[in-house]
């Protein structure tokens, strides 16, 4: 099972927190609620959430601090952040953008909105996860990205495996000895993140926080040595390798956080000299250690340093920890909203897939099946000249290859019994057309012009809990492989 969304909800009013917070709850979400800005920026340094819901009344400002704080991370790091605001307060969706907001949802609350804008942020996560995934360089510190630690790792790896097999032509003992899949090789894993790194860019400014970054990459390559091969995941987070005897792969990581502690560097030297600049900075960073066993890919070995650096952190940072802990906090249910009346206000404009692609009626057929191959949608309306709908081509119906619709126009392989809504139309109206009708999906029209697509698995996906990997594929070479569609419950699990 996939793990699900963490869900920061901040609002300073207790009934819309309590609201929010028993709705995701009891749709499957890890949340916890922070009343008060103080709450809010601590729990975004220690539980690191997936999604930050951020209430914009009644203190916009305080609202705004929070968003800066929060996009204070790298992407892939930093959480999607969605920020309620009543409908017409446009003064707040220009400082919202600049503080790093990502999306808007209208206050009171449309809890159908709400469920599909968690699918979509989900979404957003995994483009940026995929983006991350591409190795190169870091280039505040210098240092090997992710991508690029991890493709070190897994040769690592293989090579240790090559090691250990006997050579072509050697005669295997008459009985071979049992297996042991657990093996630990002398290869660990270390996973570093410096210690109240937002408090310093909150306090001193980004330069002081990158100057700080760059100064502690400088510590680890010095105190690691070139072989562990230093890298730097963003946001202040490091990784190491280490090739050592279990019994001192801690200690390794000991010396190493104990060398940082120690160190006396202040934030002056590295920056132009302002009355905001810091006159000393006290480095600490927290460090989690795991082993390699055999047949673990490099990503899990990666993940469980990460574990054991959140119980590092948990223990008060400035440490080092073992992986090891269960550290998966209790879920929390609770009653849900009274039977029938959850979606009382949600309308079909709120749960729709918006229509990014159309396809004219006299294009070739094999356009068409060259753009729901690319999006990955389960249809593709048909235009006319004037932008009303003439039909609908469902992927279902689409051959394996565009051959078979080669040289006819798309008007001739599209359906033209379509199902048509506004975008007003109450989300229950749409629940019971498909417990009745056998059409697989409905349009969403406005002023007469398709606009959205509504699916019976899509209203069912609302009710299924989505986590960072729920969007995870195959991935193909290319911007084709930067595509993320909205998958299909049964597919997702």
């Amino acid at each position: 099972m996939t793990p699900l969304l963490r869900v920061l909800v901040y609002s300073e009013d207790r009934p819309v927190l309590g609201h929010l917070s028993r709705l995701l709850l009891a749709c499957g979400y890890e949340v916890r609620q922070a009343a008060d800005a103080t709450a809010a920026a601590l729990e975004l340094e220690t539980w690191c959430p997936h999604v930050l819901v951020v209430d914009a009344e009644p203190g916009l400002p305080q609202a705004l601090e929070i968003c800066r704080t929060a996009s204070s991370g790298t992407a892939g790091t930093r959480p999607y952040i969605m920020m309620l605001c009543r409908a017409g307060a446009s003064q707040a969706i220009a400082p919202a953008w600049e503080a790093g907001a990502d999306d808007f949802l209208h206050r009171p609350v449309v809890y159908g909105e709400l469920l599909a804008r968690m699918r979509f942020a989900a979404r957003a996560l995994e483009f940026e996860r995929r983006m991350a995934r591409q190795p190169g360089v870091e280039p505040l510190t210098g240092l090997p990205n992710r991508a690029a630690f991890l493709h070190r790792l897994r040769r690592r790896l293989a090579e240790w495996a090559a090691s250990s097999q006997p050579p072509q032509g050697t005669a295997r003992p008459h009985k071979a000895p049992a297996p042991v899949p657990d093996r630990v090789l002398p290869l660990w894993v270390a996973v570093a993140d410096v210690d109240r790194l937002s408090a310093i860019n909150r306090r001193w400014g980004w330069p002081a926080g990158d100057a700080v970054l760059r100064h502690v990459a400088e510590l680890l390559v010095h105190h690691a040595g070139q072989e562990a091969g230093v890298a730097s995941f963003g946001a202040g987070r490091f990784a190491m390798l280490a090739q050592t005897p279990a019994d001192q792969a801690l200690a390794w990581a000991e010396r190493i956080r104990t060398a940082i502690a120690a160190d006396d560097w202040a934030a002056e030297s590295a920056l132009p000299a302002t009355p905001a600049t810091p006159p000393a900075c006290g480095i600490t960073v927290s460090l989690g250690v795991a082993p390699c066993p055999s047949g673990v890919p490099a990503e899990a070995a990666v993940a469980h340093a990460e574990q054991a650096l959140a119980a590092a952190k948990a223990a008060g940072r400035n440490t080092a920890c073992p992986y090891g802990e269960d550290l998966r906090p209790p879920k929390g249910w609770t009653d849900f909203a009274a039977a029938g009346r959850l979606f009382d206000r949600t309308r079909a404009g709120d749960v729709m897939s918006v229509i990014s692609h159309a396809v004219a009626a006299e294009a070739p057929a094999s356009q068409a099946w060259s753009l729901l191959r690319r999006t990955g949608a389960p249809a593709l309306p048909v235009v006319e000249r004037n932008g009303t709908l003439a039909g609908l081509i469902l992927a279902e119906n689409a051959p394996s290859t565009p051959q078979p619709w080669e040289g006819i126009p798309a008007r001739q392989v599209m359906d033209r019994d379509v199902a048509l809504e506004d975008e007003s139309a109450p989300f229950e109206r749409l629940r019971e057309f498909f417990t009745r009708d056998s059409r697989p999906a409905v349009v969403v029209q406005r002023a007469g012009r398709p606009v959205g697509l509504v699916t019976a698995d899509c209203l069912a996906a609302l009710g299924v809990p989505v986590g960072p990997e729920t969007f995870a594929a195959a991935e193909l070479e290319g911007s084709a492989g930067l595509a993320v569609p909205d998958l299909r419950p049964l597919a997702a699990e």
